[in-house]
């Protein structure tokens, strides 16, 4: 890693939003939703502090890879992605809610509109990674995370995922106990939760190929041939 990222800088990252502006998912286009500027400052972890996530996200992976019951729940490549995004959203604004927030509905729409703008489906390789990453970067982020705990942090959270496999919103319920298990939450940190969540999808956005081609299909079906 080079020697700037020794250094905690701030990237200040603008998602423009604008009701002049089709979603690049293919499908009507709703103008009674919120759609602000954002801009979300990110710090970024020297390399000591970004070996602690990584050894998180490294249990949680290998507790993954041990369990066929795991590596099923996470692959919802054959289930809609609307109603995959829509359980997330129902999710975050019941969450968003019992904390006292105000207009749960729009906080919860802002967490997830990566997810719904940028992917067709959902692998378990893309499942896998966001939540790992995103619960392995909060827990660090409420301090709870250290050199010696974190590979069983992430075990941990496997587990909390485990123990719903039978259920119908398997992955719903195991997020909620992972999250619940850091620290109490309170409208400022569900709040940080929610771009947490919606910075480590959108970051998975710009990665995944999947993501690049529904853009240029969906730009095409909106705008026309730009060549």
């Amino acid at each position: 890693m080079t020697s700037i990222l020794q250094v905690v800088f701030t990237v200040a990252l603008v998602v423009l939003c604008t009701t002049s502006f089709k979603p690049v998912i293919c499908q009507d286009y709703d103008e009674s939703l919120y759609r602000p500027s954002i801009v979300i400052a990110t710090d970024v972890l020297p390399d000591d502090q970004v070996d602690i996530v990584d050894s998180c996200v490294d249990g949680f992976h290998q507790e993954v890879e041990n369990s066929e019951a795991l590596k099923n729940l996470f692959d919802l490549s054959q289930v809609p992605a609307l109603l995959v995004e829509g359980h997330v959203k129902e999710y975050f604004e019941s969450l968003f809610q019992s904390l006292g927030a105000k207009r749960p509905d729009k906080i919860a729409d802002l967490t997830t509109r990566p997810m719904r703008n940028n992917f067709p489906f959902y692998s378990g390789a893309v499942l896998l990674r966001d939540y790992s990453n995103f619960l392995c970067i909060y827990a660090y982020s409420e301090g709870v995370l250290t050199q010696e705990n974190a590979h069983d942090f992430g075990l941990q959270f496997a587990n909390f995922f485990e123990e719903s496999t039978g259920s119908p919103n398997g992955i719903g319920e195991g997020l909620d106990k992972s999250i619940k298990s850091i620290s109490p939450l309170t409208v400022e940190k569900g709040i940080e939760l929610g771009n947490d969540y919606n910075m480590e999808w959108l970051l998975t956005a710009v990665e995944t190929q999947n993501s690049t081609n529904l853009f240029y299909k969906c730009s095409f079906e909106a705008d026309g041939d730009p060549n």
